[in-house]
């Protein structure tokens, strides 16, 4: 859906729906209706008077009737406030005859200053059921000092370009459930800012995760930013580990050269993975084929030239090698290689590459998650890069680079051998930025 609703600054009263639920909310809102969907949204200051509301959506099609195999619905939305002469109307169309569970899609206006009433409905085409949510939504009041946007969670990031989903060229799909899981396991974000001072001193960014209960689980190091930079955050942090249950992700933005900071808040629900059995699933086939970052050249040329059922006899002997409980039929190396593998795929993926055969995938398979993942995104002087610290076992370092910009981070510095360092990888990164110096002893 590809609706943009652009509203004048209007001033006179327009007439009020008596029964709009007086519910402002900050999370996912569920509609009421046997059409079942969620919706959300996020504020961003667009002038003095102008904030502008993205409503995202999230639709389950199964709570929809297919008709000669087609889905077919109809959105309306209504806006009513003070400031507006008669209330906003407008209503869509869509139709897919795919096999999808879910749609994700968003829409949105650019209002004054106030309060409006919104009511969002679907209504399903092929059948007289419906499904609506009604709710309350206030503009951001602009102010002179640091102050930030509402901090918008995200499925995933990617650079590119689309008419709906892209913002400075990147493409952000929402995350209007704020739900997350073991096979989606990175949260992404997003969080504009205003008037940061005009000083040549950079300012500091953190990231937080608290339980339900407010108790902190998780910190990042302060982040540097210049202020060449866009003023903006654009994020991921790593929710594997946690429990399933609910969190709270803080963002936190200090300006040294005003000593004013801003903190941002959204809570979100985490799905942890549930325990896998023995059984090799027709999910992790390819994954149980994939043998490339654990067999010497020899062993890739033997499997290479086997037949198919030699294929398989070969990769369970391979497999079993690894097993740490060999007597059992469960394989806890495969099931954590197939967990890797799959985060790899969910995050990493570029649209000519598989996660796991990029440079950070093959790490992230090879090592697990990183104890400290820490980015430099949108500096103009340089590229974004992303620095992967590991502790335990001993100090690794991992610097990956997206040398041509193109979302594929190749990896430019290694602390290990077998992951060689590229030869002008200072290029790059400055030594000063490393924790570990042997390449200066």
């Amino acid at each position: 859906m590809k609706l943009l609703i652009l509203l004048a600054i209007l001033f006179t009263r327009s007439s009020e729906d008596d029964n709009i639920k007086n519910a402002h909310f900050t999370h996912g809102l569920k509609s009421e209706g046997k059409v079942e969907f969620v919706v959300d949204y996020s504020r961003f200051l667009r002038s003095d008077s102008i904030t502008v509301f993205e409503f995202s959506y999230l639709l389950n099609l199964n709570s929809l009737k297919r008709k000669d195999g087609r889905l077919e619905f109809k959105a309306k939305v209504e806006i009513n406030g003070k400031s507006l002469t008669s209330p906003i109307v407008t209503e869509w169309t869509q139709r897919t005859d795919k096999p999808l569970s879910y749609s994700i899609d968003k829409f949105w206006a650019s209002l004054a200053q106030g309060e409006y009433d919104v009511k969002f409905t679907i209504s399903d085409l092929n059948s007289r059921n419906s499904g609506k949510a009604v709710f309350k939504v206030r503009s951001l009041e602009k102010d002179t000092i640091l102050q930030g946007s509402d901090l918008q969670l995200l499925l995933s990031m990617y650079p590119g370009e689309d008419s709906v989903f892209g913002r400075f060229g990147y493409v952000q799909i929402p995350n209007p459930s704020a739900t997350y899981s073991g096979g989606r396991d990175t949260l992404f974000f997003y969080m504009e800012l205003y008037n940061l001072s005009a000083d040549t001193v950079p300012y500091f960014v953190r990231y937080f995760i608290l339980d339900e209960h407010g108790s902190l689980l998780r910190a990042t190091n302060p982040i540097v930013r210049e202020r060449s930079e866009f003023p903006l955050i654009r994020d991921g942090i790593l929710l594997e580990g946690l429990k399933g249950g609910k969190y709270t992700l803080r963002v936190q933005v200090v300006d040294p050269a005003t000593g004013r900071s801003v903190e941002e808040e959204r809570d979100f629900l985490y799905v942890a993975s549930e325990p896998v059995s023995g059984e090799i699933s027709t999910e992790d086939i390819s994954y149980f084929y994939f043998i490339d970052y654990y067999a010497s050249p020899s062993e890739l040329r033997e499997f290479q030239s086997l037949p198919e059922d030699g294929k398989v006899l070969y990769l369970k002997k391979f497999w079993k090698r690894f097993d740490p409980t060999p007597d059992t039929d469960y394989n806890e190396f495969f099931v954590e290689f197939t967990k890797r593998c799959r985060y790899a795929d969910e995050n990493f993926s570029l649209p000519e590459k598989s996660g796991r055969l990029t440079d950070r995938g093959r790490i992230y398979i090879k090592y697990g998650q990183p104890d400290e993942r820490n980015r430099v995104t949108f500096e103009l002087t340089s590229r974004n890069r992303e620095h992967w610290i590991y502790y335990s076992g001993g100090l690794k370092e991992f610097v990956f680079v997206d040398i041509k910009n193109t979302g594929d981070f190749e990896l430019v510095y290694s602390t290990e051998s077998d992951e060689p360092s590229k030869p002008d990888w200072t290029r790059y990164v400055s030594p000063a930025d490393l924790q570990k110096r042997s390449f200066q002893e």
